[in-house]
């Protein structure tokens, strides 16, 4: 049942998840901090940014296995464009 479900999702949320896909602003040190405290709290779409922000070298140094990290935690929250990600 939960994998109809994502699959659901996938199909109606297409055009929003392949648009985030795409390399993410600079952050300032601040935000980043902010989003490293919420995605340690919790938050899936903090983690994606984070995951986002290390396979591309965005504001941190540029690290695969961080970035699989992230996306994982995320996926595992059941964010749609995180599971993209790694897929």
């Amino acid at each position: 049942m939960r994998f109809l479900f994502l699959f659901i999702c996938l199909i109606v949320n297409y055009n929003d998840v392949h648009a985030q896909l795409e390399k993410p602003a600079m952050p300032n040190p601040k935000q980043l901090a902010a989003e490293k405290a919420k995605a340690t709290k919790g938050s899936a779409d903090e983690m994606y940014k984070l995951g986002l922000y290390h396979y591309y070298g965005t504001g941190v140094v540029k690290n695969a296995a961080a970035a699989k990290q992230w996306f994982t935690k995320a996926a595992a929250k059941s964010n749609v464009a995180a599971m993209l990600a790694m897929s």
